[in-house]
C-alpha cells in the first residue's frame, strides 16, 4: 500500500492492454479519416474533382474504411463470428 497525505491507495489495476489498443486504433482511424476528408474538401475547392476516375475515387476510400471497421470488430469481438 502506498500512502500519501494520510490517503492509503490499493495496488493499482493491471493494464487492459486489449481496451487501450482499441483506444489507439480508434485514435489513428479518425486521423486518417480526417486526412481524407481534409484531402477531399481541398480537392473540391481547388476543382481538382473533374473527370470520372476522380469521383470514383470516393467509393474506394470508403470501402476502405469499411474493411478497417470490419477488421477491427473481428480483432475486438474475436474470430468466433467468422468461421475459417
Amino acid at each position: 500500500m502506498v500512502s500519501r497525505r494520510g490517503i492509503q491507495f490499493g495496488e493499482s489495476a493491471p493494464l487492459n492492454w486489449q481496451r487501450g489498443m482499441f483506444r489507439l486504433w480508434l485514435l489513428v482511424s479518425a486521423a486518417w479519416i480526417m486526412g481524407w476528408a481534409i484531402y477531399l474538401i481541398l480537392s473540391v475547392i481547388a476543382q481538382a474533382l473533374t473527370s470520372l476516375e476522380d469521383f470514383l475515387a470516393i467509393p474506394i476510400v470508403f470501402s476502405g474504411l469499411l474493411s478497417r471497421s470490419c477488421c477491427a470488430v473481428w480483432l475486438r469481438v474475436g474470430r468466433s463470428w467468422i468461421q475459417v
